[in-house]
């Protein structure tokens, strides 16, 4: 079977989406199908992720720079063009960009069905942000794109139910996304946990990891550690470090040095950037809690990921996956407010046996939950398949 991605990035730096798109299309090509990527890429200088793609077989073409505007590159049409009439299907990951347009209506064109993933660009909360280009640019392309696919993928049924409202035809897919455990699960030098390289403090390690985002509240966290350290931490008992390892914009970086300023908590907060490799998951490994209280997640992978390296999680209940965690006993749910955020966090982190329990509990949850190779097995044997016939 001859599958066809597309997208509208392959930088590193865009988080979520393109190591979703890295792990199912690689996964895929090891599972015996036989996987090409055509995506755009903005800045030529960028970090891609063609190498890693490569690396598992996947046929990789990178468009660049692609302009702003709709991330359009003049060669996106003779390339799908080329690229679809050899595919026995085509999945489009995302919504927004001429790619995913131009994929939609190309297999159109020559007969060929599109599975289409929005990875939460569907959710309400989504298409409140930029409200009126979203309305616009639904009324004149997406909507169509949308009810002439053969199926719509969703991560969760979360993420499914929540698109009701647009009344959409095409059947569900509802799949998760998977994580790397090669790269996950061994155990990590440890020279190279935060604590060794950055120099933290003794005490339980608060990780917040991944792209920075305002969606996601980091400045939530700050304020909670703020507020326990504020409110009768016990001296006799280590205090807590946040750590935020990921990228982040400088405006967002600056903003939230100056709050950790602010609220007092500056020696207690580190910022690592983005890091990769073996030092990545140390990140994961070494630290007692991973943290995300988003307002919106249409997944959380890196939820997924956190897990599968053995550290429990706290997230919110905007996280589509949070029914699961709590389910599985391997992490904490709360709203995504500062009160009850704080409440939680307490109650985490004088529970050293809870704490414990779930850490122990977190690795073969997601082994069993994520594993990207069994994920690829239900798309060759069942999902595409399904689409086909």
């Amino acid at each position: 079977m001859n599958v066809l991605h597309t997208m509208s990035s392959v930088a590193l730096k865009d988080g979520g989406t393109v190591t979703a798109l890295v792990g199912m299309a690689g996964s895929q090509a090891d599972a015996g199908l036989h996987v090409t990527v055509v995506a755009t890429l903005r800045n030529p200088e960028d970090e891609s992720a063609a190498a890693q793609l490569a690396a598992h077989g996947v046929q990789v073409v990178v468009l660049t720079p692609a302009t702003a505007a709709l991330r359009n590159h003049p060669d996106i049409n003779p390339s799908l063009r080329k690229h679809i009439a050899d595919a026995d299907l085509v999945h489009i990951h995302g919504m927004w960009e001429q790619i995913q347009h131009a994929a939609a209506r190309e297999a159109t064109r020559q007969n060929k069905p599109y599975v289409i993933s929005p990875h939460g660009m569907l959710d309400p909360w989504s298409l409140s942000q930029s409200k009126l280009k979203k309305q616009l640019y639904m009324a004149w392309r997406a909507r169509k794109n949308l009810q002439n696919a053969a199926a719509l993928h969703f991560t969760t049924t979360v993420e499914r139910d929540l698109t009701g409202p647009l009344n959409l035809k095409p059947r569900a897919i509802v799949e998760p996304l998977g994580v790397d455990l090669e790269n996950l699960t061994p155990p990590c030098d440890p020279a190279l946990s935060l604590r060794n390289q950055f120099g933290l403090h003794d005490g339980p390690i608060l990780l917040f990891f991944g792209r920075l985002h305002h969606k996601k509240r980091p400045g939530l966290m700050i304020e909670a550690l703020a507020a326990l350290l504020n409110d009768g931490w016990p001296g006799d008992q280590p205090t807590p470090q946040l750590a935020f390892v990921g990228p982040a914009s400088e405006e967002l970086f600056a903003e939230l040095k100056a709050l950790a300023e602010s609220t007092g908590v500056t020696e207690h907060v580190t910022f690592t950037g983005m890091l990769t490799g073996e030092a990545r998951r140390a990140a994961l490994q070494t630290s007692d809690l991973f943290c995300l209280p988003s307002q919106q997640e249409n997944f959380g992978l890196a939820v997924a990921e956190a897990l599968a390296a053995g550290c429990p999680v706290f997230i919110s209940d905007q996280v589509n996956i949070h029914g699961q965690i709590s389910d599985a006993g391997v992490g904490w749910v709360s709203p995504p407010e500062l009160e009850p955020w704080t409440k939680t966090l307490r109650d985490i982190l004088t529970d050293p046996e809870g704490l414990k329990r779930r850490r122990d509990a977190a690795k073969p949850f997601a082994v069993k939950a994520y594993d990207w190779s069994n994920i690829a097995r239900h798309w060759a044997d069942t999902h595409y398949p399904a689409v086909l016939g």
